[in-house]
């Protein structure tokens, strides 16, 4: 990564924030956080900020304003409203998860933003079912899948603008079999 780059990264302060903002560091970017929360939910050596602006994603004159104020290059989307809250208040999920998401890419876009990459989580779609298949119908499922479409990896009108869809695959777990004799 250009040591040059300004990262915003939106909910910093959630689950993967401080993960990404740790590894962004490392990698020479400068990165601001846009998140309700003023301080993580845990911190990580290395994970710290260079700029916290407290807020919400949903406010589309505070994300162009950061954008603008920040000179943010790159955009890792992590803002998102997940599992139960999603069933309990499926308004606020599709607000978030999708008309947020459609304004971050149209302002992005505007501020010439050269990247945004979006994290769909595997709390989304919940655990893998016995058939190895997923119906989505719930109300988080359906905007998550919303907001995965509005992501789909493509270069922009503007050329100088691509999207990046990270999807993270359902946990495996593997039982130890004992290898047979011989092997």
């Amino acid at each position: 990564m250009n040591t040059a780059e300004t990262v915003l990264v939106t909910g910093g302060h959630g689950t993967m924030g401080p993960w990404v903002c740790r590894e962004l560091t490392r990698r020479g970017a400068r990165v601001v956080v846009l998140d309700l929360l003023p301080e993580p939910r845990f911190t990580l050596p290395g994970s710290g900020p260079d700029a916290v602006v407290v807020g919400d994603v949903r406010d589309v004159g505070l994300v162009r304003e950061t954008l603008s104020a920040h000179r943010i290059t790159r955009v890792v989307h992590l803002a998102a409203i997940v599992g139960e809250p999603c069933e309990t208040d499926p308004v606020l999920a599709f607000d978030v998860n999708v008309i947020a998401t459609a304004h971050l890419i149209e302002a992005a876009e505007s501020a010439g933003v050269r990247r945004l990459t979006a994290n769909s989580t595997k709390g989304a779609l919940g655990p893998m079912p016995a058939n190895g298949l997923w119906r989505i119908e719930t109300p988080a499922c359906g905007s998550r899948r919303r907001a995965r479409r509005l992501l789909q990896p493509r270069r922009s009108p503007r050329a100088a603008h691509s999207r990046v869809r990270l999807q993270n695959s359902p946990p495996v777990t593997a039982r130890a079999q004992p290898s047979p004799p011989g092997r």
